[in-house]
């Protein structure tokens, strides 16, 4: 559990990288946003879905 936290975190941090150098590279700022916000939220629901599974499995 411990570490499938630490790699969503991992992934969003690695995410708002990509965006800072977007932007940084004349990107729009709010297409760069919204693209990762998309994008986060896909990452999140997968981790959800993964614990879900886990914790479900456990019974």
């Amino acid at each position: 559990m411990a570490s499938m936290i630490e790699d969503l975190k991992l992934a969003v941090m690695g995410r708002l990288d990509q965006v800072c150098a977007g932007i940084a590279a004349g990107g729009d700022p709010e297409e760069e946003l919204a693209r990762a916000a998309r994008d986060i939220e896909a990452l999140c629901d997968r981790a959800d879905q993964l614990y879900r599974d886990a914790v479900s499995s456990m019974w």
